[in-house]
């Protein structure tokens, strides 16, 4: 039998009095950690859940929510994830999707729950008070999480999981930037391979403290930083709401050595500025989720003298990063790495021909593995189209190298192909970049009857800086092949965003141009 939490319960043995969360003025030991998580799954257990039904856990990035995780999977049942500001009718689609039993959520989202809930029988609500509640209001059959957490004689021990490593463990929603939310099923040794390939890469220290800046709910917190850091045994500062001002103060208090980000908050990092705090304790920081401008690169590590900035590349069905630059002295810009152990990628042809490497060749990214994820829930069809055999079929356009360095393109979806040329957003996006005036910017493809697509661009200006619409069409004239030139462009203030930082280009199209 293996459950994810053996991990926590192994660094408890190891370090007992070091401290492994920090959240504001709150501080819990490892041996304190342990302790609350087998509370927590005897708890579940004795409210009649049974192993391997699913708990859907929606908090912010506390305490709560990392005792609740690692108990929900102590107890041998499986943890839903989703984010805080899910509206009632996404609720209700994860709810049922992964046919949930229960869940533990903030008091500020409790009644967008009950309401989404309302038709599962027997439904357990677990409530956990915000900061400045002692109790939160509760409905009939409802707990309040310090209920759950309330240690007593049955509680000691843990409960036999009686799970296996291949079970699933969690459920994580991919973030519908191209459809209907789809549930990716991920086993304890996917997520426990996940760890053990990136340490690896990370070469951790156990003087570390990492900083928890993204959202646990997401693969790339949940994986990649808060398992991360449980299974190295050091130290987690939790951030409930990221912010620039914030995570530079952060850092500076607590002596941060590491952190991973998205590049919208990165750039909101240099936006800020170092304001005269003493930022040198950060070693690595690892960016994913959408490519790095090199600009962005060069002015964060003016900020962070001794820090290098990586770029990685993963996806809630690898669950979270196989692919990374190892170091500032190895990486190549504007790649997002070479392979993690055990992980092997190729490019294919819209025949699913494999292509050599090289700069010429560009097709679909597929990965084989030990972290891909178990399947779909409830979704035969869309598993087997993921898949061309053993291979996860990843929908992003890239090349590989002669070195192994893997470059992304795009996504096979968003590929623009204007009068029979292929063009790559990504490509485009970059370019426009460059320009000075520029922060950010979406390319995307509008039907034209004439030439198939119409290239159409959406730009954002540095703050206090003007731009207009012909200055951009130069600038592009002047830097790309005409037929990669967006003939329309519109500048506007900011872009939709996910809560992961990654620009919804649904949303720009029906902004921009609906």
């Amino acid at each position: 039998m293996f459950d994810l939490s053996m991990m926590v319960a192994q660094s408890a043995r190891q370090f007992p009095q070091k401290t492994a969360l920090i959240s504001g003025q709150q501080q819990w030991t490892y041996a304190e950690l342990d302790a609350a998580i087998t509370t927590v799954a005897n708890r579940l257990r004795a409210q009649g859940l049974a192993p391997g039904q699913a708990v859907g856990l929606q908090l912010k990035n506390t305490p709560s929510f990392v005792i609740t995780y690692y108990g929900v999977l102590r107890a041998g049942l499986v943890v839903v994830p989703f984010n805080p500001l899910a509206v009632e009718r996404e609720v209700e689609h994860i709810l049922a999707v992964a046919e949930c039993r229960a869940a533990v959520v903030g008091e500020a989202t409790a009644a967008t729950i009950r309401a989404a809930a309302a038709g599962i029988e027997d439904f357990l609500l677990v409530v956990d008070s915000d900061p400045a509640t002692e109790s939160p209001p509760l409905e009939k059959g409802e707990l309040n999480f310090a209920e759950l957490l309330a240690p007593g004689p049955d509680t000691a021990e843990a409960p036999e999981p009686g799970r296996r490593a291949d079970d699933d463990a969690v459920i994580i929603f991919t973030s519908g930037t191209t459809g209907r939310p789809k549930g990716a099923a991920l086993s304890h040794f996917n997520l426990w391979m996940s760890c053990t390939t990136l340490n690896t890469r990370s070469n951790p220290t156990s003087d570390e403290i990492v900083l928890g800046c993204l959202p646990l709910f997401h693969v790339f917190g949940m994986s990649g930083i808060l398992n991360i850091a449980m299974a190295w045994g050091v130290t987690l500062v939790l951030m409930r709401k990221p912010e620039a001002e914030g995570i530079l103060d952060l850092v500076e208090t607590h002596e941060v050595t590491r952190f991973s980000a998205v590049p919208t908050m990165l750039s909101d990092i240099v936006s800020a500025g170092a304001g005269g705090r003493d930022l040198s304790t950060v070693r690595r920081v690892t960016s994913g989720g959408s490519a790095l401008r090199l600009e962005l690169i060069s002015q964060f590590e003016e900020i962070f003298p001794n820090a290098a900035l990586l770029e990685g590349y993963g996806a809630s069905e690898t669950t979270s990063s196989i692919c990374v630059n190892q170091s500032r002295q190895q990486r190549k810009i504007g790649s997002v790495g070479t392979p993690s152990w055990g992980t092997r990628m190729r490019i294919t042809d819209k025949d699913g021909t494999v292509l050599p490497a090289g700069e010429d060749h560009i097709g679909e990214l597929q990965v084989t593995g030990p972290t891909i994820f178990n399947g779909y829930v409830g979704d035969c069809e869309a598993t087997e189209a993921s898949f061309a055999g053993d291979w996860f079929r990843t929908g992003d356009l890239a090349r590989i190298d002669e070195d192994g360095y893997v470059f992304i393109v795009g996504r096979l979806k968003e590929l623009i192909i204007r009068a029979g040329y292929n063009v790559y957003p990504s490509e485009v996006e970059q370019t426009l970049q460059g320009h000075s005036g520029i922060s950010q910017a979406v390319v995307v493809g509008l039907h034209d009857d004439r030439v198939g697509q119409e290239i159409a661009a959406v730009v954002v200006p540095h703050p206090g800086t003007t731009v207009t619409e012909d200055e951009i069409k130069d600038y592009a004239r002047a830097q790309l092949s005409a037929y990669k030139c967006p003939r329309i462009v519109k500048v506007a203030g900011q872009l939709p965003h996910s809560t992961t930082g990654k620009v919804l280009r649904r949303e720009v199209l029906n902004s921009f141009f609906s």
